[in-house]
């Protein structure tokens, strides 16, 4: 009995993962083209929160990484949100499941490269 059991809670959990990834990627491109910004994002099980790496290259800057955790039930396009401002610098905004939000300030120029959490709603 215990191992009909056990083949019946691997089947759910397999089953109930086809939905959620455990992978995810982006990658996006400021409008002047001077700034990439790479996304990944990892778990180990549907239900474990996102570690993502978010790695910066801009101008000449030699490229940065900052890494979050993100409860989400995925990382994709409607749970990231890229709002670019002034060609080469943007806010990031990652929404939770509980609907709360992180949000990343990139402010970047031939002279400047500055990356970080910053309260919802900006500074």
């Amino acid at each position: 009995m215990k191992i009909y059991f056990s083949c019946f809670v691997v089947m759910l959990v397999l089953l109930s993962s086809c939905d959620y990834p455990t992978t995810a990627h982006m990658e996006r491109l400021s409008p002047s083209g001077k700034v990439k910004v790479d996304i990944e994002a990892n778990r180990v099980l549907p239900t474990d929160p996102w570690k993502v790496i978010i790695k910066i290259k801009a101008y000449s800057f030699k490229e940065g990484q900052l890494s979050t955790e993100v409860v989400a039930k995925n990382i994709d396009n409607k749970t990231v949100n890229f709002n670019w401002f002034e060609e080469s610098s943007a806010d990031i905004t990652f929404t939770q499941k509980d609907g709360s939000v992180k949000v990343f300030r990139l402010v970047s120029n031939e002279e400047q490269l500055q990356f970080a959490q910053v309260p919802p709603g900006g500074i």
